[in-house]
């Protein structure tokens, strides 16, 4: 499929969970956005084209060493003591560890991944060889270690469920030749002794039977849960997760939460409190199909026979009703007489609609009851809830996380650690930080701010670069009646001209309840308009989606969406709204967002920043270019399952064959941003879709080239030559990653160099930026934390010693004023660097990229261009309705979120 389109786009933060979607446009058709408003204040509307991608994997063979660490750490700033929640370890004896390769097989010969029977495997095994207990290691799938050598190479064991009985085989293979531990081992650790060490310390907890896990995060069975929603509970465990750094190896332990569903729980009764209504009356209310299906699709369920249940609709009969043969017998029978005959099930409610699971299977709603496991698309109420639960100031955790370390009390109650000679301090590693002040901002008129608290206000200040708007609609799709709708235009009008940004009286204002898109888009050319304002009752994900594909595809037109529940407050006592005290804070706000939008700028980093002029001076006047890059994740919409034979039997989903999701395409989002002006400020960007075969989506962005040539492009067309300087911020790399990620890409980027221009050749550099990270950072004193309201470490907090790798030019930023929570600092890794940084210049350009954020007045977690890409690529999926998204699966911190919002100046590019 090709699409040219120009959008100026707005991200919306986390996923709104799955959905039914309109159907999916003619991959054939080239879609032509409409130009925009020629006014001298609207910037034009690029036409990209872009282009679907079916994924290889043949990387680049080009080997690139990653930048060495530094000769000379980071010198700036205050210094302070904090504590880090890394725990270092001891090795008291040295050990030989073999290791195998082990391969589970069924009775068809046919491999089987699965943790349920690799833990049964594993307890069989040491019930008839008990010489191994406490020194085998075992990921529960294909990956062994032991202490002595494994003398068998087959092992038969049986699964026993419902009467059904399986047999299994597992087969040892010795692999490679063995690993000698010795004390510098854990001083200078490499990625497979870590990933002994992880499975050392999580050995215990995985194979036995008090805890569940989800990847490196635990959870205590009989651990307190809370109720978030229906059918789903909060509950909250330790992560654990062994890192490599320069006082050797660690192990990193953080109190985390997961939302996980009412294992067991049945679907009537989870009906019953969806539709708040009694058992008696569900006959009725599920004549809401499609409300109930939408909920449906969000919920694990499995049948009688324990087998994963996907329902796809609501049956127009019930189990007295429908009728089918069996094989072999050719006369009909009911659901409910099959379900008496075949397993002495009488239902208690046979005149329910049956459910259709596909393949014309239909089943009765009260055998399907919720699975165990997590749930990961949360609904906004959900996550709030979350959000709020887990939600602990910075001397909770760390007290937290101490008790944990207590309770788990590892060194004297693990049997693995005993056997393998390991013993961790109880004791948090302690270091020097260093603080920095903030940015010096500057605003309209050389006015200036200084951000040393991570935060400031723009009151009485104007915009850098203030746009205008002549011509716009606005949109009430909410109950916001006629007079409070005046209030808000009038605030908006006035706070908006405050700060220089024009808005003229919108040229029409009507109401709708839903958006009707052939009308929307002949009102925008009737009325030749540059602006919609869209007022929802609540955040509508489907008038937001198509005001969205209208402005940025159909029209090429700024949009702005506001919640009404922001703009009015319930008044409990009076029983009546009111409107927000703050109203003008809130205008001035949405301010920021609509000059950005219109391609503007509201405020720039100050050439008279004292770090400015020794440290990035050099960066910002020698044609640089900043990037920003990231990709989303989706996961496919639910496929109606495989016509199951009527003998399979119910552990036949446990053992199924490795390969199962071999053959599901994923379609994972990138974005990338580029920068295109001299302040850093304004991002052009483009959003590519990338399919992949397998179990997961392409982390990489595999036809990089692409996105980076048209953004090289714009940068040539606004300033008339090419930058000589890239620099790249990449997020969401793991460490695994690292080399064949950054590998690829940077050869990626060179190709687009060599596109644009045989000759050009600039100087690159490649930036990691990690957000998903256990470290936690606490002030050791009461007068180093930011304030005694949340206690957390300041912003400006440095940190590039002790617990960084001991291999690699990485540091530890915290940017941002961790207002409720703890605040997460983030981890990046300079890993490839033409342009000679040292430590002081490139800390001092990550932090104060944090700071020119458009659309707050805050410096925020992490720099501005990764901000930028990870909220375009979340923008992406507006445009493809055919896959969801994963919301949020485990929280631990209030301040992780990021804002659901995108500066406008951003273009999106469509594949």
């Amino acid at each position: 499929m090709n699409q040219n389109n120009g959008s100026k786009g707005r991200g919306r933060g986390l996923g709104r969970g799955r959905r039914n979607h309109p159907q999916k446009p003619n991959e054939e058709k080239i879609v032509q956005p409409q130009k925009p408003n020629t006014e001298e204040n609207v910037p034009p509307i690029e036409q990209f084209e872009f282009k679907k991608t079916d994924v290889l994997e043949d990387y680049t063979n080009i080997d690139i060493n990653f930048t060495p660490k530094p000769k000379e750490k980071f010198s700036l700033g205050k210094k302070f003591k904090i504590l880090v929640n890394h725990f270092k370890l001891h090795l008291e004896k040295k050990s030989k560890i073999f290791q195998y390769d082990v391969a589970i097989k069924n009775e068809k010969g046919e491999d089987v991944l699965s943790n349920k029977i690799g833990k049964l495997m594993l307890k069989e095994f040491f019930r008839q060889n008990p010489i191994y207990e406490n020194k085998i290691l075992y990921d529960l799938k294909k990956i062994m270690y032991c202490t002595e050598k494994i003398n068998l190479t087959e092992f038969q064991f049986e699964n026993v469920f419902q009467s059904s009985r399986k047999i299994f085989k597992a087969f040892y293979q010795e692999a490679n030749r063995p690993t000698e531990f010795k004390l510098n081992n854990l001083e200078n650790s490499n990625e497979e002794l870590n990933n002994v060490l992880q499975m050392i310390f999580t050995q215990n907890m995985k194979s036995g039977d008090e805890y569940f896990n989800f990847g490196k995060n635990f959870f205590h069975k009989n651990e307190a849960r809370k109720e978030i929603g229906i059918g789903l509970d909060q509950i909250d465990g330790v992560s654990v997760s062994i890192r490599p750094t320069e006082q050797g190896a660690i192990v990193n332990l953080n109190k985390t939460s997961a939302a996980i569903n009412q294992e067991g729980k049945n679907l009537i009764e989870i009906l019953c409190k969806f539709l708040q209504c009694s058992e008696q009356i569900l006959a009725q209310k599920l004549n809401e199909k499609w409300k109930i299906l939408d909920f449906l699709k969000n919920l694990d369920l499995v049948d009688h026979l324990n087998k994963t249940v996907d329902v796809i609709d609501i049956f127009d009969k019930n189990a007295q009703q429908h009728k089918f043969r069996q094989k072999n017998d050719p006369n009909e029978i009911s659901v409910e007489e099959y379900f008496y005959q075949k397993y002495g099930k009488k239902l208690q409610y046979p005149r329910l609609p049956l459910l259709s699971i596909g393949n014309q299977n239909h089943i009765p709603i009260e055998v399907c009851r919720l699975a165990f496991g997590r749930r990961s698309n949360l609904n906004p109420a959900e996550q709030s809830k979350m959000i709020k639960n887990a939600n602990i100031n910075c001397t909770e955790r760390k007290e937290r996380i101490l008790e944990m370390v207590s309770n788990l009390d590892l060194n004297e109650n693990d049997p693995y650690l005993k056997e393998y000679g390991i013993k961790m301090d109880t004791k948090m590693t302690e270091l020097t930080a260093k603080k920095i002040q903030g940015a010096t901002l500057e605003y309209g008129q050389n006015s200036k701010v200084l951000a040393n608290c991570g935060r400031w206000d723009n009151i009485g200040k104007f915009f850098y670069d203030p746009r205008s708007v002549s011509r716009w609609i606005l949109i009430n799709c909410s109950d916001l009646n006629d007079v409070d709708e005046k209030i808000f235009v009038e605030k908006f009008i006035g706070n908006a001209q405050k700060m220089r940004l024009e808005i003229n009286n919108p040229v029409e204002k009507f109401r709708i309840k839903l958006v009707d898109k052939k009308f929307l888009i002949e009102k925008i050319k009737e009325k030749n308009v540059q602006f919609l304002l869209i007022i929802n009752n609540r955040k509508n994900s489907h008038i937001y989606n198509t005001i969205k594909q209208i402005g940025d595809i159909e029209c090429g037109i700024v949009t702005q969406c506001i919640d009404k529940s922001i703009l009015l407050k319930w008044d409990n006592n009076n029983k009546q709204y009111y409107f927000n005290q703050n109203i003008d804070q809130l205008c001035s706000n949405i301010c920021l967002k609509v000059n950005c939008k219109l391609g503007g700028t509201n405020f720039r980093i100050s050439k008279q920043d004292p770090n400015y002029c020794k440290y990035l001076k050099e960066i910002f006047e020698s044609d640089s270019m900043i990037f920003g890059i990231d990709v989303n994740h989706p996961t496919p919409v639910k496929q109606q399952m495989e016509k199951k034979n009527e003998n399979s039997k119910p552990e036949e989903k446990m053992e199924s064959s490795s390969n199962k999701d071999d053959d599901k395409e994923f379609e994972s989002i990138a974005a990338v941003v580029g920068s295109v002006d001299e302040n850093f400020c304004i991002y052009p960007a483009s959003v590519l879709r990338q399919k992949k075969k397998g179990k997961r989506g392409l982390e990489t962005v595999y036809h990089l080239n692409k996105p980076v040539y048209h953004l090289l492009e714009e940068y040539k067309k606004r300033n008339k030559k090419l930058p000589k300087k890239l620099i790249f911020f990449r997020d969401g790399i793991s460490d695994g990653q690292f080399k064949p990620v950054s590998q690829h890409e940077l050869n990626e980027i060179r190709k687009a160099c060599t596109a644009i221009q045989k000759d050009y050749d600039p100087l690159i550099s490649y930036i990691v930026v990690q957000k998903r990270h256990q470290t936690r950072f606490f002030p050791k004193k009461a007068e180093d934390q930011a304030s005694k309201k949340n206690e957390n470490v300041p912003p400006g907090t440095i940190v590039d010693t002790v617990i960084v790798t001991p291999d690699k030019f990485d540091y530890f930023i915290c940017s941002h004023l961790g207002i409720q929570g703890t605040s997460k600092p983030c981890h990046y890794y300079l890993l490839f660097d033409q342009n000679n940084f040292d430590s002081n210049k490139i800390i001092v350009l990550s932090f104060y990229l944090c700071h020119i954020y458009a659309r707050s007045t805050t410096s925020v977690s992490y720099p501005a261009p990764t901000y930028y890409a990870d909220l375009c690529a979340e923008r992406g999926r507006k445009y493809d309705p055919e896959y969801t998204y994963d919301q949020v699966t485990s929280i631990d911190n209030e301040t992780d979120r990021y804002d659901p919002n995108v500066r406008r100046e951003i273009k999106i590019e469509s594949a």
